[in-house]
């Protein structure tokens, strides 16, 4: 459907800055959800190893006094009972030497003994396995080099699921961040699509107004010029017979009667505008009606070396309709088609009529394209405006007449680029 307002109006509302501005919005929602993730992931193997060192540094101080810390029997019972204490939190407890001779051991399943003998620290399946060396921790100031036993440590195995909740809590931040940017994105094109229709309907309503003023001031004048443009017209057509075929002024007078007749064609233009005739719906054949239009200007059509093709494809091309007022939106189509086909390439000018649709849709589409320049970069909507023409000799007035005509049928009026070359105007009724 052509747009109602112009484009010039509608690109007052600055969309792109609106667009971009969502766009840098959603941007940052998404890259700072996707930074939380990233740094609660990385956060929940801090959080393991923190309590893998809280282990330990318990067990070191548990564990204190003259021989015990070299006595694996010792660690052996206090290992044991870590295990049995802390249920399925704890999974497994080893104390090694410097040379990795395993020293003391407990675990609260036996089957996970192999696999966590000889896996190296980091992630096994639902356990996270640490080493920890006395030196290296952040425990009490009395633990220190001396009071460990050298090269001496300790491999602790705990449940990973303790510290899913911190992934989960990336997950909630990335999915809430998501459904935002949906929400912003979906609030952003249906504030545009608002905004598009209210700057649609301000511009229908000041062309409507202005089409008022116009059709008011255009029916005056046309009433007042027909009259003597008439009488202008008869009596020179009769001084034309009094003078002779021969006379020198009888080209002065055939210009004269043929710009009256572009005059009284421009008044019938104008009144048509101003006074849109009430439509009279009735049965039209629109087969017959496109084989009447092309006969009627078939003729001129030949004159200027351009073909007129009729191609119908609808299975039912009878429908309710005004007669009159689609017959002259095709007799202005077709007629635009034959002067623009007037500047394209001469072995190349052809009209193309086709007539497509119908059937279950009951939509029909009735298009005119020609072979001429086409509208090039212009808007179309322009070309729909009164007295806006690109021919030299054109009123400006065909377009925008068809178009109030087809509106008023309930149809809407297309006009665009064809590829290849020319234009093409498709007219579709309901």
């Amino acid at each position: 459907m052509v747009k109602t307002g112009s484009s010039a109006e509608q690109n007052r509302f600055p969309r792109r800055i609106l667009l971009t501005a969502t766009a840098l919005v959603c941007a940052g929602l998404f890259l700072s959800a996707l930074h939380t993730y990233y740094t609660l992931t990385n956060l929940r193997e801090e959080y393991l190893s923190n309590r893998a060192r809280d282990i330990a540094e318990s067990l070191l101080s548990a564990i204190r006094g003259p021989g015990r810390r070299n006595n694996p029997a010792v660690w052996d019972t206090e290992l044991a009972a870590r295990i049995e204490q802390s249920g399925a939190q704890l999974r497994y407890l080893a104390l090694l030497d410097s040379t990795g001779q395993l020293l003391a051991e407990a675990c609260g399943d036996p089957l996970l003994l192999p696999a966590v003998r000889d896996a190296a620290p980091g992630y096994l399946e639902n356990i996270y396995l640490f080493e920890y060396r006395p030196s290296q921790g952040r425990g009490p100031r009395w633990m220190n080099h001396r009071t460990a036993t050298p090269g001496m440590r300790l491999r602790i195995g705990i449940e990973d699921s303790d510290a899913d909740f911190l992934v989960r809590q990336g997950y909630v931040h990335l999915v809430i961040a998501l459904a935002a940017i949906a929400l912003l994105m979906g609030v952003s094109f249906s504030l545009l699509k608002v905004i598009d229709r209210h700057l649609s309907l301000a511009a229908r309503e000041e062309s409507e107004r202005h089409f008022k003023t116009l059709g008011k001031m255009s029916a005056t004048l046309a009433h007042e010029i027909r009259n003597p443009l008439g009488a202008m017209k008869g009596l020179t057509q009769v001084v034309q017979e009094e003078l002779t075929k021969d006379h020198a002024t009888q080209t002065m007078m055939r210009t004269v009667v043929g710009e009256a007749e572009r005059l009284e064609k421009l008044v019938s233009d104008l009144l048509d505008f101003a006074r849109p005739k009430e439509l009279k719906l009735t049965q039209v054949n629109l087969r017959e009606l496109i084989q009447s239009v092309a006969e009627l200007l078939e003729a001129q059509a030949e004159a200027g070396g351009i073909e007129l093709r009729t191609e119908i494809s609808a299975p039912e091309t009878v429908i309710e309709s005004d007669e009159g007022a689609l017959k002259q939106v095709l007799y202005n189509l077709i007629l635009n088609g034959i002067e623009a086909s007037g500047e394209g390439e001469k072995n190349n000018r052809s009209i193309e009529i086709s007539l497509r649709g119908g059937g279950k849709t009951g939509e029909i589409e009735l298009s005119v394209c020609d072979r001429g320049p086409g509208i090039g970069e212009e808007d179309p909507e322009e070309l729909f405006q009164p007295f806006r023409t690109t021919k030299m000799t054109g009123s400006g007035l065909g377009l925008p007449v068809s178009r109030q005509l087809v509106e008023r049928l309930g149809g809407t009026i297309q006009l665009s680029n064809r590829s290849g070359g020319g234009a093409c105007c498709k007219v579709k009724l309901g």
